[in-house]
This record gives structure tokens, sequence and C-alpha cells, in this order.
């Protein structure tokens, strides 16, 4: 499982650049490109479904609690330190967003 992981997280997208998820304004959608961090935190964030070519939307963001992000029909509330290591690239615009 550890060597699955390291390549489903180390794996890029594409090449355009990345910046991490709490650079995104509210309501903007990115598409996930990397996870950074330690391990446990990576398998933890494949596990809520924070992948490498995941499309996700931030919600809500506060200095105090972190950042909440839609994935799908799944929102996730992330601390600011979290949203961190997550790495995305803006996402197209699609005909329904």
């Amino acid at each position: 499982m550890t060597e699955t992981l390291s390549h489903t997280v180390s794996a890029t997208v594409d090449a355009t650049p990345a910046f991490p998820l709490n650079i995104l304004s509210h309501g903007e959608e990115g598409v996930v490109v990397r996870l950074s961090g330690t391990e446990e935190l990576r398998r933890r964030l494949v596990e809520q479904g924070v992948i490498p070519g995941a499309r996700l939307q931030l919600v809500h963001t506060s200095p105090e609690t972190g950042v909440v992000v839609r994935i799908g029909e799944t929102r996730l509330m992330l601390g600011r330190s979290t949203a961190g290591r997550i790495f995305v690239r803006p996402a197209e615009r699609t005909a329904h967003s």
C-alpha cells in the first residue's frame, strides 16, 4: 500500500504551475495536482478523496478555523496548515460551472 500511496500522491496532473489550496478565492475551483506532508497526512487526504486530478471548490475560509472545500457532494473542513499542503491549479470552466 505504501508504494501505491507514494506513487499516487506524487503524480502530477500536468505541467501547469501549482499553488497551495489556501490561495484560492471564495467560490473558486481548482484541480489537485499534488500533496505534500507526512505519509500519514497524505494517506488521510487520499482516504477523504483529495487525490491528484480531483476537482474541488473553496466554499469558506477563516483565519481561525481554516478552509471548507467541496469535492463532489462532500464538504471537508481542513486546517490552514493542511490546506497549504494541497497543491492545486485553477480548474478549467465547464458548461455547468
